[in-house]
């Protein structure tokens, strides 16, 4: 219901010390990663779907360094967090500067845009 732009999940595991280590029931280790490949798979989709929002729209992002592929391009973020890949008209770095970007396409977890 509340469609989170992004989780980080993890599968679940008992603290020693704590009530849960005490419960009879444990779920197998199966189960578990089951349950967490169906968690991420549906919250893959609700971020799909939510950073698919912003194509078409010209956003600032703060530049804040080379991106994965390297130069031209540039890595920043929305003030709403998401992440921005960048290709650049220049050679200066623009790193610390606010730019506005027009957002051209969502990926998986991040957008890319043109300045």
């Amino acid at each position: 219901e509340i469609q989170y732009d992004y989780a980080y999940s993890f599968k679940y595991s008992t603290r020693p010390g704590t009530q849960a280590e005490k419960l009879p029931h444990k779920l197998s280790e199966a189960e578990k990663t089951r349950r967490l490949h169906y968690l991420q798979e549906k919250q893959d989709a609700i971020t799909r779907n939510r950073l698919q929002r912003w194509v078409g729209q010209t956003l600032p992002v703060l530049i804040e360094g080379p991106s994965r592929q390297g130069f031209p391009q540039v890595c920043g973020r929305t003030s709403g967090n998401q992440i921005v890949n960048i290709n650049t008209p220049s050679s200066r770095t623009m790193i610390g500067e606010i730019v506005d970007v027009q957002i051209t396409s969502s990926l998986k977890h991040s957008l890319f845009g043109v300045i």
